[in-house]
């Protein structure tokens, strides 16, 4: 083969050979560079439908675009040679490098962590590696990572079969037949020849991680059939001495041989893998100490140090004790559908005592309280109408529903108070007005809620609502949302922050009153904080590197929070009953498109819109360019930034790791574009060219909120953030450079006018209501009409010439004109579809704006509690 010439690329010389082919060096004679070229037995492609997918999987890989993965230029055949050409990466493979005594720590952690940075990359494209080995990982003299042949396990799988087609057998080449994967490192699953999905590569990671560490394999037999074996039913035998607990904690929890208790997903496993390496680098991460020799120590000594030991012994029993009496909340759980509705289904809540469940549905067409009895099938609709204006699908801001503790009565959000709701039929009553989100304790003796004053204060009253104590209020201008008891009445647990920049967090305050403290550390959309326990906590949260919510748990005594949920599915509420051992949840599959309306003089309704059709099936947060439109959309795992232009649509980047927040910037000229990511609890400012090339962070100092916009000279970029001395708006440079502070305090979504004489920003008001206001590009304030927009629902975008706005509250769209004030009404759409972000075309006439459709569910978890 070498000195031959395979379609443009001349064989230079022979790489290395496994299972799947030959791998040589070669030149592109097209581009002048050097390529790896795998060539692929012609046995693995000889069945058409395994080669086809194959290459299908193939393709999918080669879109990847990750820094840890290997980059396939072309899958071709040339004189009936199958092969693919990659890129060529000088080094040598995991598995020259790992010697008999294993890597240092910090060798194999900074190794660990881009491998798995790169498996996230993967899965979240739903491609699963299948064949993860050391001999798979290339390492560069400069200890970059890069994985190679993803995709080529299919060429090996066995051929799906339907009841109706007839069964191809597939002849074994091996003495274990057609097992598919390298067997030392292979999961359980795989290794009794059963379906795989991204656990799988989960178990083979933590195989490799071991071996990083201990310099042998997880698993080993004399033979291919005794380390199947071990696979399947053998313990994994001790790391030995110098291996953190927490690594070694780690590692047990990937290699779990029952998929269901195994690590669920890759990001959490890179998250706790980066915390190590950070404290390993810091020198936080300690292992078990190296015995050594030495003198005789005084005996004094030895009773003292045995004291010391016996101390230590039972902290470390302690630790192991208590992380083995708390796992996943969600193993082995029963999931049942209570819902198949059209539309949606949101905000359920569970009784006390588990037997039925309230939610809201907007079946018989307007929004109304429904409630079953868990396990009859019926549906009864409590409030037939008599509430209207309840909120249409996606626009709850707080938990509008919850039980009276005999569960004969479910309560009930409604214009500022809470009213009660005889779950046999009546009449309705208010309970507390004002007052939000009332929830009784566990034992019933108490209550509490909290108001949309000032600071959203958190009281805590009597059963009836009488006598009520506040025992939190808010000064730092964040709002708190979702107040729930510990099961022992202790801890009130509660969510706090800014709702309008998706940057909240769990805190708890003692029922009795006094400083908060800070649970968890997402600044995300968290929400629905139910406790199983004293110890588990449940909640939402959005995703680290997705648009939608997941379910997390946290061990409170360990503060250890992890997804409990996998798939595509979204949790927009969480519920528990007293005794923890029924959820109820809303989860959805959400749908957005983009669709336009004319803006014209009369009210446009829905017969006026029509759908913008894009290749993409998801398509949100719309922007327009001077000849392109720019949106988000997904196809697995985060949202990337779409461009459409001229008929085609293109993804022109996809964050690793992290989410876009909000909807992207476009500059006048339209040549470049800023946009934020949040990624671990942090969001950034980042711009880059209209090509979505050269993406560059910018003011690195700032913690930024929501999205961004340009000058109208492509100068300065501005946004809402925190700098580290506080809150407030800033413009930043945008070639780089510190940003300058036009204003102090909290505020939210800026945009420039586009004659560039005005910048708008809006500041909370207290309550569910933000007040625009206006600053010139050096800071001065500038009067403008009074101008109120909702907390989480309001946006705001100049027309052309800059002396008018269309305004959303959440629901119609209005034009306003800055100079008068004067307002009127320009678009009436049906509710159950949200709007949650607009722009206007670049001649004034159109509307362009996102439809979101939750097409959710209520499902009913029934846990299996120790």
């Amino acid at each position: 083969m070498v000195g031959r010439t395979i379609s443009h690329f001349t064989v230079l010389e022979k790489l290395g050979e496994g299972g799947m082919g030959v791998v040589y060096k070669a030149r592109d004679t097209h581009l002048d560079r050097f390529v790896a070229i795998k060539v692929l037995p012609a046995e693995k492609v000889a069945n058409p439908e395994r080669k086809r997918r194959f290459v299908q999987e193939a393709k999918a890989a080669s879109a990847l675009n990750h820094p840890n993965i290997i980059t396939i230029y072309d899958i071709d055949q040339s004189d009936g040679t199958d092969f693919i050409a990659m890129e060529y990466v000088p080094g040598k493979t995991l598995d020259q490098w790992i010697g008999r005594k294993g890597l240092g720590l910090g060798e194999a952690l900074k190794y660990a962590v881009q491998i798995a940075d790169a498996l996230v990359k993967a899965h979240s494209a739903g491609i699963v590696h299948r064949d993860l080995k050391p001999a798979n990982i290339m390492v560069t003299q400069d200890g970059l990572i890069k994985l190679l042949d993803f995709g080529l396990a299919k060429l090996t799988e066995p051929l799906e079969s339907d009841d109706l087609a007839p069964t191809e057998t597939l002849k074994p080449h091996t003495e274990e037949g057609t097992i598919v994967g390298t067997v030392a490192y292979m999961s359980p699953e795989q290794a009794e020849g059963k379906k795989v999905d991204a656990r799988s590569d989960i178990f083979s990671f933590g195989s490799v991680l071991y071996e990083m560490v201990t310099g042998r394999r997880a698993f080993q037999g004399e033979t291919k059939i005794s380390t199947l074996s071990a696979i399947l039913h053998q313990e994994l035998k001790p790391l030995g001495e110098g291996v953190p607990l927490d690594l070694e904690k780690l590692l047990l929890r990937c290699l779990r041989k029952d998929p269901e208790r195994r690590a669920q997903l890759m990001k959490d496993v890179k998250i706790a893998l980066e915390e190590l390496k950070e404290e390993s680098e810091s020198g936080k991460l300690a292992g078990v100490p190296v015995a050594s020799k030495s003198r005789p120590w005084p005996a004094w000594t030895v009773a003292a140090t045995a004291v010391v030991l016996l101390a230590v012994a039972a902290s470390v029993w302690y630790l192991r004790h208590s992380t083995a009496t708390w796992d996943d909340p969600l193993a082995n759980a029963q999931f049942s559908r209570l819902t198949n509705f059209e539309g949606a289904e949101a905000e359920a809540v569970i009784s006390a005592d588990g037997k039925f469940v309230a939610f809201l549905s907007g079946r018989d067409g307007p929004v109304d309280v429904w409630i079953s009895q868990v396990g009859s099938g019926q549906f009864t609709n409590l409030t037939k109408g008599r509430f209207p204006e309840l909120a249409p699908a996606r626009d709850w801001e707080v938990r509008p529903l919850g039980f009276s503790p005999d569960g004969t009565h479910v309560s009930l959000q409604w214009r500022g108070g809470m009213w009660l709701l005889p779950v046999l039929g009546g009449s309705p009553r208010p309970l507390v007005e004002p007052s939000v989100e009332a929830m009784w304790s566990a034992d019933g003796s108490k209550l509490v809620y909290h108001t949309f004053a000032p600071g959203d204060p958190i009281f805590v009253a009597d059963p009836n609502g009488l006598n009520p104590k506040q025992i939190f209020v808010d000064r730092s201008g964040a709002h708190c949302h979702y107040p729930t008891w510990s099961p022992d009445g202790r801890f009130i647990y509660f969510t706090r922050g800014y709702p309008t920049a998706n940057e909240m967090d769990i805190w708890r305050v003692a029922s009795t009153g006094g400083d908060p403290e800070r649970i968890t550390h997402h600044s995300a959309r968290v929400a629905h904080p139910a406790l199983l326990d004293n110890r588990t906590l449940v909640y939402s949260a959005t995703a680290e590197d997705g648009p939608g919510a997941v379910l997390y748990a946290m061990d409170l005594e360990r503060r250890l929070p992890r997804v409990i949920t996998s798939g595509v599915q979204q949790y927009s509420s969480v519920s528990a009953s007293s005794d923890g051992k029924r959820l109820v949840v809303t989860e959805s599959n959400p749908s957005g498109s983009l669709w336009t309306i004319p803006l014209s003089d009369s009210v446009q309704g829905e017969a006026a819109a029509r759908r913008f059709e894009l290749p993409t099936a998801r398509a949100v947060a719309p922007r327009f360019g001077p000849n392109y439109l720019l949106y988000l959309s997904s196809t697995g795992g985060a949202d990337g930034l779409w461009k459409f232009k001229d008929g085609s649509a293109a993804e022109l980047w996809k964050p690793s790791g992290g989410g876009l927040i909000g909807a992207p910037a476009i500059s006048a000229d339209g040549r470049k574009i800023s946009f934020a990511i949040r990624k671990q609890g942090r969001t950034a400012l980042y711009r880059m060219c209209e090509s979505g090339a050269s993406p560059t962070r910018l003011a690195p100092s700032l913690y930024v909120r929501g999205s961004p916009s340009w000058s109208p000279d492509g100068n300065w970029i501005v946004i809402s953030g925190d700098d580290g001395k506080g809150s407030g708006l800033f413009k930043a440079p945008a070639d780089g450079g510190p940003p300058v502070r036009l204003r102090e305090g909290l505020c939210f979504h800026p945009i420039w006018s586009p004659d560039g004489r005005l910048i708008l920003y809006s500041e909370p008001l207290g309550g569910a209501d933000l007040r625009v206001k206006a600053v010139a590009p050096d800071g001065a304030p500038v009067a403008l009409p009074d101008l109120r927009v909702g907390y989480t629902r309001g946006s705001y975008c100049f027309l052309p010439g800059g002396k008018a706005l269309v305004v959303s509250r959440g629901g119609p769209l209005w034009l306003v004109d800055l100079a008068t004030g004067s307002q009127r009404q320009l678009t009436k759409l049906p509710p159950g579809v949200v709007s949650m972000s607009f722009d206007i075309s670049p001649d004034g006439k159109q509307i362009l704006f996102d439809r979101l459709r939750d097409n959710s569910d209520i499902v009913l978890i029934d846990l299996v509690r120790r």
